[in-house]
């Protein structure tokens, strides 16, 4: 498929706040939930529970051709937490970063101005 497998999915645990059988919302084993693949590029999708069919429903969030892949984001996570939180790591991540701890106090004016232009210091 065109999807990176994972072993979760975002929406798969969790409840839309729909009423459950203690009257609130709360959390459920969705199973098969977690087949779905990861793309960042996913269309906004929608799961949750349907009080009225008495059934956890996945919603595409854009229409599919026969035959095409269904595929969700399990959000905008960098490697890291997609490895820890499911178990793989894509080989193409929008959303890769690595996290840098700089001694901000101890470098120039300038270099700390051209980090914070650039979105990568406060």
């Amino acid at each position: 498929g065109g999807g990176e497998g994972g072993g979760g999915e975002s929406n798969g645990g969790e409840s839309d706040g729909g009423e459950s059988d203690g009257g609130g919302a709360g959390f459920a084993i969705v199973p098969f939930g977690d087949f779905f693949n990861h793309s960042p590029s996913a269309a906004p999708s929608h799961a949750g529970y349907d009080a009225a069919a008495g059934e956890y429903v996945y919603y595409a969030g854009a229409a599919l051709g026969a035959g095409e892949e269904v595929v969700v984001s399990y959000g905008c996570h960098d490697d890291a937490v997609l490895l820890a939180c499911y178990g793989f790591v894509p080989p193409s991540n929008p959303h890769r970063r690595a996290p840098l701890a700089l001694p901000l106090g101890e470098m120039p004016e300038r270099r700390r101005r051209w980090l914070a232009e650039h979105q990568l210091a406060s």
